[in-house]
């Protein structure tokens, strides 16, 4: 009996062993970017579990860590992004030093391929590291490199606020209308929407950024800080041209979301333009602002 109980115990141990080695489902990992649980993410990547899936929404985790604002989960994602373009140890000490803050004029990385050079860049704008950024710049990586792969150095600039390091870009010559390849499609401006820190906002539009571009689902900057509630951010788009009838992912005006959000300030500021709403979409709900 004794042999059978340590054998059926050993038989749960392996078991037991064997379900902990499993990956995490899809669903696992878009919870543990949202939630920011960075370990699981870890331990995702070390089984091999494929990071870059997409729901039925078209989210994947990237996505999913930088709508629900967890900048440590976004970063590991982008570090695992980046390592997957690494090849050999002359590279690696290269992303290494950049990365530790050396930046010491170089050569890129000996025989860089692109998608490394944008992985680096990409990592290196959600930290919002300038001076390593202004050295791939300088040794001629161009500013848009990886918008193919989801979000550009210059959105993840804007999405964390490194006001300083969009300036850098966009003198750059970042696109300030280039789309990122996330579940929303958005552009730079509609990311600043979110925050709507004036000097982003400004230089954004200094550079030519179309107030009136629409995100996959048509949605414009002003519905977006609609959505924010970034009243200050509406005005200025007001100023510079915003439809105020556009309707988009959930066929609301401007107005019309404002007012569902309960953004009672800046209802009041569409209403003052012009901004219509329809009959049983007028009425402002119990607000947050």
């Amino acid at each position: 009996m004794l042999h059978k109980a340590a054998a059926l115990l050993l038989a749960g141990l392996v078991s037991l062993g064997a379900a902990r080695a499993q990956p995490p489902t899809p669903a696992e990992l878009w919870q543990a970017a949202q939630t920011g649980d960075v370990d699981l993410i870890k331990r995702a990547a070390a089984l091999g579990q494929d990071l870059w899936q997409r729901d039925a929404d078209g989210y994947d985790a990237l996505d999913y860590a930088i709508e629900r604002e967890q900048p440590a989960a976004a970063q590991l994602l982008l570090e695992q992004a980046l390592q997957r373009s690494v090849e050999g140890t002359a590279q690696q000490d290269y992303v290494t030093a950049l990365l530790a803050g050396d930046v010491t004029p170089r050569p890129v990385a000996p025989a860089a391929a692109p998608a490394l050079q944008a992985g680096l860049l990409r990592l290196l704008a959600h930290l919002g590291r300038t001076a390593a950024v202004r050295q791939l710049l300088g040794a001629g990586v161009a500013p848009d490199l990886g918008a193919d792969s989801g979000y550009t150095a210059l959105a993840l600039a804007v999405r964390w606020q490194h006001a300083e390091l969009v300036d850098v870009l966009l003198q750059a010559g970042a696109n300030a209308n280039t789309h990122t390849k996330s579940c929303y499609q958005s552009t730079p401006l509609m990311e600043a929407s979110r925050h709507g820190n004036p000097r982003i906002v400004d230089a954004l539009l200094r550079a030519g950024a179309a107030v009136n571009e629409g995100d996959r689902y048509g949605d414009h900057a002003l519905n977006w800080a609609s959505y924010f509630g970034q009243t200050a951010m509406a005005r200025r788009l007001i100023e510079q041209g915003a439809d105020l009838r556009r309707t988009g992912q959930t066929d609301d005006s401007p107005l019309e979301i404002a007012n569902r959000e309960g953004h009672a300030e800046l209802a009041a500021v569409l209403r003052a333009a012009g901004a219509p709403a329809r009959p049983g979409k007028d009425r402002l709900r119990s607000g947050k602002s």
